[in-house]
């Protein structure tokens, strides 16, 4: 019981430096790209669904943290040339075709809960993306997001101890402000063509406050990111392809995710994570028929943070929307 309390009083003063800007909580970013960087919405030819559910820190039980996250993206249009978007190919381009003719407008929607103990974060984003075919085989991609998000405390689940000292941002918490609403627009860019991709994004272009806690401070954890992949042909059925994703911070510290997936016959993948804040995530993925697919992931600290946990547990489970070419997923 006594763990418990310490627990969950961690977990609150991990709250505080939470803060806005909302990225996911998940061990297999690519396959939330849109909301890391809103200009990746629409980048597949087909309604693509993502259901993630994630169990933190398993050792304590119910008191552990989970998180949930929905992402549901989608074209408005198709370009009617397939050779426009430049990974796609398959079609013969029309001597008439127009660059006009390979736009493609996407659009995306993203729920998300979280638990941490003494704190939940829920909220929701939409994404708007336009795409570009700045030749016949590179596409340049712009997106733009709006999201609503809210931090709250629930204060009977804190317990500071008889006779604790007076704290401040426990008293304001005892006295109501227990929660804080923010809308945040962002907005990202992204080059990409049928090997490679390389993406940009600047989270508080706008920030709101709706309902603000006195206990929360206005700045945000996250400026900005970064996103670059390499697809190599090793045989042909076999592809590696090693990506990064990089976080800036505030205060412009940088944070790293660098990984490397191998698939086979785009069926079967499996992947390996580093983060250089001393995690590690092995991943293991299925494309189960053109329309489902699932992943699994485990994280695990590297550094001396292993002892207080027995590690994450991640699925995520896709759907592909009218994918009548049994196409793939483009990012990695």
């Amino acid at each position: 019981m006594k763990t418990i309390k310490i627990f969950s009083i961690g977990l609150l003063f991990l709250s505080l430096t939470a803060k806005a800007q909302y990225l996911p909580t998940t061990g297999q970013p690519f396959q939330f790209a849109p909301v890391y960087n809103p200009a990746f919405t629409g980048i597949d030819p087909f309604g693509d669904i993502k259901l993630q559910y994630r169990s933190q820190l398993g050792t304590y039980g119910a008191n552990s943290p989970t998180f949930f996250n929905a992402l549901y993206q989608f074209r408005l249009n198709q370009p009617y040339d397939a050779n426009l978007n430049g990974f796609r190919t398959g079609t013969t381009r029309p001597e008439n075709a127009t660059r006009a003719m390979g736009i493609v407008h996407g659009m995306g929607i993203n729920l998300f809960d979280e638990q941490l103990g003494v704190m939940s974060r829920r909220g929701a984003g939409i994404n708007y993306a336009f795409h570009f075919p700045i030749s016949e085989k590179l596409m340049l991609a712009v997106g733009t997001s709006a999201m609503v998000e809210n931090l709250r405390i629930d204060p009977d689940k804190i317990y500071l101890g008889a006779g604790a000292d007076p704290d401040p941002i426990y008293d304001q918490i005892m006295n109501g402000k227990t929660n804080n609403t923010q809308v945040n627009v962002r907005a990202g860019a992204v080059l990409y063509a049928q090997n490679f991709y390389v993406g940009v994004s600047y989270l508080p272009v706008v920030r709101l406050d709706l309902r603000d806690a006195s206990w929360m401070t206005s700045s945000s954890i996250y400026k900005a990111t970064l996103q670059a992949g390499y697809n190599f042909m090793l045989s042909e059925t076999v592809q590696l392809k090693p990506s990064v994703v990089g976080y800036l911070n505030e205060g412009g510290r940088v944070n790293m995710d660098y990984a490397a997936k191998v698939y086979m016959r785009n069926v079967v993948w499996a992947g390996l994570m580093y983060r250089d804040t001393q995690m590690g995530v092995a991943q293991l993925g299925f494309n189960i028929n053109k329309t489902f697919t699932a992943a699994y992931s485990f994280e695990i600290a590297t550094g001396g943070e292993w002892k207080f946990g027995s590690g994450s547990h991640e699925l995520v489970l896709g759907i592909r929307m009218n994918n009548f070419k049994n196409q793939q997923n483009y990012l990695w």
